[in-house]
């Protein structure tokens, strides 16, 4: 289980990280419109659901059993 969770913690921190970079880019986008900060922001959102969507599959298939065990559900 210590691998599972290791792995999903490193994860919460990237997607820690996108959500911070998301943030900093559309308080940006707030004061100065501008094409390139919009196009950086669609870039990172990619890269951010992409990765929100793997996290959340890994950890209901590695944590279902776990989850199942103690009849969490």
């Amino acid at each position: 289980m210590r691998p599972v969770l290791d792995r999903l913690g490193a994860e919460h921190r990237t997607v820690h990280a996108l959500l911070e970079r998301i943030l900093q880019i559309a308080r940006a986008i707030a004061v100065d419109p501008r094409r390139d900060y919009a196009l950086a922001l669609g870039r990172i959102y990619e890269t951010f659901e992409q990765i929100v969507i793997s996290h959340f599959g890994y950890e209901e298939r590695e944590l279902e059993e776990a989850i199942g065990f103690y009849n969490a559900l």
